[in-house]
């Protein structure tokens, strides 16, 4: 977790010379609720945070291991 922390701090920083980063968080959050929701439509299931909120601060840390499992 702190090797992917870092490359997310670094990446910021380079982005901070291209666009302000206030904008581009913004457009990242956007996109990425579209893509959560688009892939549970795929999917055909609701979002489990719906139905626990618990389940909303467990999802990055699960994907996170998934990630460093493929690795």
């Amino acid at each position: 977790m702190v090797v992917f922390s870092a490359i997310c701090i670094v990446g910021n920083y380079y982005l901070s010379f291209a666009i302000d980063l206030l904008i581009a968080s913004i457009v990242i959050f956007v996109l990425a609720w579209i893509g959560q929701f688009y892939g549970h439509h795929v999917e055909g299931k609701k979002p489990s945070f719906l139905k626990d909120l618990q389940f909303l601060l467990i999802g990055p840390a699960w994907v996170f291991e998934k990630m460093a499992r493929k690795i």
